[in-house]
């Protein structure tokens, strides 16, 4: 239990740290949701169009689904300017929801091993 809580506090510290990454260095720009994207178990990922700093067209698929789920929507975005496909969406779902239940579930893995462990926790 308390490798499987760290494994997802792991991971939630390292797409959170994505995340600040792009909200602190990448650009802003409003994106209209052009396409939705089948993905995995029929998520749903949106595609999105947006003009960049150079005032090229892109089109990106964001790589969280939920939070747009149809054509027209416009949002913000946060883009690498180096890499125009690293972006994410300025929502809670697109930017902090998984970040955020990774850090719950992982915590309440660690502290549920952990008090196993000690003979807090009854385990049968």
């Amino acid at each position: 239990m308390i490798g499987a809580g760290g494994s997802f506090l792991l991971l939630g510290l390292f797409m959170a740290r994505e995340t600040i990454v792009l909200l602190r260095r990448g650009i802003r720009a409003k994106a209209t949701v052009v396409d939705l994207a089948p993905g995995f178990r029929g998520a749903i990922y949106p595609v999105v169009q947006f003009v960049d700093q150079s005032g090229a067209v892109r089109c990106a698929k964001l790589s969280v689904s939920g939070g747009a789920e149809r054509r027209g929507t416009v949002m913000t975005v946060a883009y690498d300017a180096e890499n125009t496909s690293n972006l994410i969406g300025l929502t809670f779902v697109q930017s902090w929801l998984f970040p955020s239940a990774c850090f719950f579930f992982g915590g309440a893995g660690m502290v549920s091993g952990f008090a196993g462990l000690f003979g807090h926790l009854p385990i049968k």
